[in-house]
């Protein structure tokens, strides 16, 4: 998989992985509409357009838009945010989401002053959480009941994190 930077180029293919409210609320919590607004998918490929402080990175196999994720910076606390993570439908099952994301993570740390990154995970997304543990995230808590689905049922939020120590560590265990 090659992992760079998401397009205008890649708003169609990306549109159409999304069919329902609770798709959308899934893959980017409850701020996102359904239908997309035309602001959220201009920050999806130049963040600056919308002061977001972030970066949209997509996966590609053969030039295909496979699977995309962001990073959101908070950067006076030396932190990010790794959130809405996405495979396309068709292509789920193959495990493609740990090479979209290891490039993501080595990008973060990449910074040196980094030190911290965490993300949020819907409790029943056992494929994300087995997929964020082998990138060396460590689990945190829980937000119980934390966001409302379209038929009433409430979703549990998983926090997890990864500190610039945790990853030195998981990356010299893969060295070796």
């Amino acid at each position: 998989m090659h992992v760079d930077r998401f397009t205008t180029a890649d708003l169609p293919e990306f549109t159409r992985w999304f069919n329902h409210a609770d798709e959308v609320l899934q893959f980017g919590g409850p701020e996102l509409a359904f239908p997309f607004s035309a602001a959220f998918l201009r920050s999806l490929s130049n963040p600056q357009a919308d002061n977001t402080p972030g970066i949209t990175f997509a996966g590609r196999i053969n030039g295909e838009l496979v699977g995309s994720a962001q990073l959101h910076f908070h950067r006076q606390q030396h932190m990010a945010v790794l959130a809405r993570v996405v495979i396309n439908p068709a292509w789920r099952g193959k495990g493609l989401a740990l090479p979209l994301l290891k490039p993501v993570v080595d990008f973060f740390f990449a910074d040196i002053t980094m030190q911290r990154l965490e993300l949020s995970v819907y409790s029943f997304n056992n494929a994300a959480i087995r997929t964020y543990k082998k990138l060396g995230f460590v689990y945190e808590g829980i937000r119980r009941g934390n966001v409302q689905a379209s038929n009433g049922q409430r979703w549990d939020t998983l926090i997890y994190g990864m500190l610039r120590e945790d990853y030195l560590t998981m990356r010299a265990r893969s060295a070796a």
